[in-house]
């Protein structure tokens, strides 16, 4: 039996990625709805991303020593679980518990997914594609996914039951579609040309993988609090929601362009620099938040800030999991390692930054510093980084 196409592997992604995000955002557009604070918002969002960083490193051992596809499939029906009882359940716990089990699902989802995209070519016995264009292939489906639930919840954020239920039915076509795969063994591809060691490869690996979990942290930030922002500003509760809706958009719509790029340019390849110049939108999308705070709220700004961020984080991602995935063997559990990063970042961003808002500095203004700090952060790590990488051979 060969591997999944890689044209159902992205679809796969993206399915996944609209059940578990459309159920996080619903969710916090009903919180803000419930008039929450955003201490409260971040604690909730929080406890779904817990989920995911605390499940997603034994989601790549499972898909390793139990099967890829198999891992896939227990974890749409958890999803699936979560999405059901929120579209049954009306009451703000449920919600909480379908974010929760949202992100826990594709915390067994991903791993293994990357897996399969890792061993496709050699299973499907061709000569095998490029390793950054598998890595921009696996990064299409999901962000695609992501980038759709957060169209979606602008559309449907009135609808409740017709969310949760497009969710169920995302994850249950995943689980449906991976079923003929279930008894797939790991097939690794051969530790030669662009998945050969290299020198620089372990600090490269850290470098990211922090470097991603400082971009989930600013990310998460604004998905988790940007609404009620927004809707502290005065604006009413309507146009913050549909303002929100457009900033993730562009944010989803800019990090997918990332990927392109990165598909068809090798230049960025052991050449870490470029990379890092590559996320100064971290910095400038930050600083254009800061402008947004002292005019007003404003969509071609907000929706530049969008586009910068999600320019940076595509950057900031390509790297963690193109490393992570550079040796063949042991692709999901590398791959579970590089999602923890991910979980942690989506973790502590929202709990920051609902602690900032809620105690330290309310509203846009709140969130504009908090959001450049982190930019600075970002860039600072890797800029300490970097030059050792470049003496073990980088450029």
């Amino acid at each position: 039996m060969t591997a999944p196409p890689t044209i159902l592997l992205q679809l796969f992604n993206a399915l996944t990625a609209v059940g578990s995000m459309l159920a996080l955002t619903m969710g916090i557009t009903i919180w803000t709805a419930g008039k929450w604070d955003p201490l409260q918002i971040g604690m909730a969002t929080t406890a779904a991303n817990l989920c995911y960083g605390g499940l997603v490193a034994q989601g790549g051992l499972l898909a390793e020593r139990w099967g890829r596809a198999r891992a896939g499939i227990l974890g749409s029906a958890i999803g699936a679980a979560g999405c059901l009882l929120a579209m049954v359940v009306e009451h703000p716990a449920a919600t909480v518990v379908a974010a929760m089990l949202g992100f826990a699902g594709p915390a067994l989802f991903f791993p293994g997914s990357a897996g399969l995209f890792s061993d496709a070519a050699g299973a499907a016995g061709g000569p095998p594609p490029p390793l950054h264009t598998k890595v921009s292939n696996y990064n299409l489906g999901w962000a695609a996914g992501n980038c759709a639930a957060f169209i979606i919840c602008g559309l449907v954020a009135d609808h409740r039951t017709l969310a949760y239920g497009i969710s169920i039915t995302a994850f249950l076509l995943v689980l449906i579609g991976l079923w003929r795969w279930r008894n797939l063994p790991p097939r690794p591809p051969q530790a030669d040309g662009d998945r050969a060691p290299h020198p620089a490869l372990p600090r490269l690996t850290l470098m990211y993988r922090v470097n991603l979990f400082i971009a989930c942290v600013l990310g998460f930030a604004v998905v988790s609090q940007l609404v009620k922002a927004l809707d502290s500003s005065g604006i009413g509760k309507a146009e913050a929601t549909n303002l929100y809706s457009v900033v993730l958009t562009c944010y989803a719509g800019s990090y997918i362009a990332m990927f392109l790029i990165v598909r068809s340019w090798t230049g960025w390849i052991l050449k870490p620099w470029r990379l890092w110049w590559c996320q100064l939108g971290f910095l400038l999308g930050a600083l254009g938040l800061v402008i947004v705070w002292q005019m007003g709220p404003s969509l071609p700004l907000l929706a530049a800030c969008g586009v910068l961020f999600g320019t940076a984080y595509g950057a900031a991602y390509t790297g963690s999991i193109y490393y992570s995935l550079r040796l063949p063997h042991g692709a999901s559990r590398a791959a579970g390692l590089h999602e923890t990063f991910i979980g942690l970042g989506q973790t502590v961003g929202p709990l920051l930054a609902g602690g900032f808002l809620s105690l330290l500095m309310p509203g846009l203004g709140g969130l504009a510093v908090f959001v450049l700090v982190t930019a600075v952060a970002a860039l600072v790590w890797q800029a300490a980084l970097i030059p050792g990488a470049v003496r073990l051979g980088a450029r």
